[in-house]
């Protein structure tokens, strides 16, 4: 059988056990299955926080595999979620990526929608079809649950509770986002990597030292670090702070400076299939990824403060997230380079291997080392069964 058209059931995953086929990366047919299974299916996606849509009748959008999606405070402040789009003839609804409205009212018939997703106004209502009924006409509604403040969409009605999906990262969650999740928001540097999502995601703790050369110019100091996994493909890491030594290289070196519970140390949460969530330093970062197809991925760097905090310390973390851990940061810029240059590789046959680490006694779940590749096989593992592949023979 043509390997461009068989099913994503039908593909053989290699029997190494670290080992990834490298033209999942880049295949239109395995992206469709993505799609459908993943982001369509029964799992979890962060879409917004409680900072940023704070007052009764602010919005976001979003977009979800792909389905728009409107994430709104109705009057009564309560958050929801509907498919963005007109419920007479599907039009977009709400174009702008966050906002502030009591209505949103399609351009093509002029309806118009409150911020519960309650269809209130159209006109020419005397002459529509018999039985024409505006309650039955509102925004559809997408399940939606939260932590922390965290709002996570899913568009699958099986999916299993949000506190099942997690499988324990609740209390990690929690760390990363202030303690209480009482944040407000300090903005947003969003980028289009030419990039597969996977390989976005596939980041493993081994290449940071090696490929990131700020580690050195900034006489960066890494701490030990703990490193887990659960059954759903979710990753987390732990690790001691250890203050920087003063770089040479800058004039003003507080933007790297620890300031704030460094004895609380680091803490990342990779969340499958696409969230990364990080307390960096004096930083607390949420980074959505939005597929856009087989090799372009968006990533939307969220940047938050806690409410607690006085204008000085929200200046700290705003520098600090976006010099450091940015698209464009000094320990994160390399990353983009890399991706687009697996992109411009993408004709080439094999598999990619993980090897640093990598033993065949090990239990990637609990034995995972701060700079090893081993971790990553918790991610692969959940994939490959969400999109039913099996091991070949």
């Amino acid at each position: 059988m043509d390997m461009q058209t068989r099913s994503a059931a039908a593909y053989a995953w290699p029997n190494e056990p670290n080992a990834i086929p490298r033209d999942i990366f880049h295949r239109e047919d395995i992206y469709r299955a993505e799609i459908e299974r993943i982001f369509h299916g029964p799992y979890w996606h962060p879409v917004a926080h409680d900072a940023e849509i704070p007052n009764p009748h602010d919005y976001k959008t979003f977009t979800l595999g792909e389905r728009p999606l409107l994430i709104s405070r109705g009057a009564d402040g309560t958050v929801r979620a509907f498919i963005n789009a007109c419920s007479h003839r599907g039009v977009l609804l709400v174009p702008g990526f966050r906002g502030h409205g009591e209505q949103h009212e399609c351009p093509y018939h002029r309806w118009s929608f409150d911020s519960a997703g309650e269809l209130r106004v159209c006109p020419g209502e005397d002459d529509f079809i018999a039985g024409f009924d505006k309650a039955n006409f509102g925004l559809p509604p997408v399940r939606l649950e939260s932590i922390h403040g965290l709002h996570f969409a899913t568009l699958d009605p099986a999916a299993p509770p949000l506190a099942t999906f997690l499988d324990g990262m609740e209390e990690i969650i929690r760390r990363i986002l202030g303690g209480d999740g009482r944040l407000t928001l300090l903005g947003y540097q969003k980028v289009v990597f030419d990039c597969n999502w996977k390989a976005y995601f596939d980041q493993d703790g081994w290449h940071a030292p090696m490929l990131h050369a700020a580690f050195r110019m900034l006489n960066w100091v890494g701490g030990k670090g703990v490193l887990s996994g659960t059954r759903h493909g979710h990753r987390n890491a732990h690790y001691q702070i250890v203050p920087n030594r003063k770089p040479p290289l800058l004039r003003d070196p507080s933007v790297i400076a620890y300031e704030h519970r460094p004895e609380d140390g680091g803490q990342l949460a990779i969340l499958f299939p696409t969230t990364n969530m990080n307390k960096q330093m004096d930083t607390m970062t949420v980074r959505y990824a939005v597929p856009l197809g087989p090799t372009r991925t968006e990533v939307h760097y969220t940047y938050y403060a806690h409410q607690d905090d006085d204008e000085a310390t929200r200046r700290h973390r705003l520098r600090q997230s976006s010099n450091m851990l940015g698209p464009s940061g000094f320990i994160t810029l390399e990353d983009g380079a890399v991706f687009n240059r697996i992109t411009k590789a993408r004709g080439a046959p094999g598999n990619n291997y993980m090897v640093k680490g990598v033993r065949l006694d090990a239990d990637p779940y609990t034995d995972s080392q701060q700079n090893d590749e081993l971790q990553c096989v918790v991610f692969w593992d959940a994939y490959r069964r969400a999109l039913g592949m099996t091991v070949a023979a």
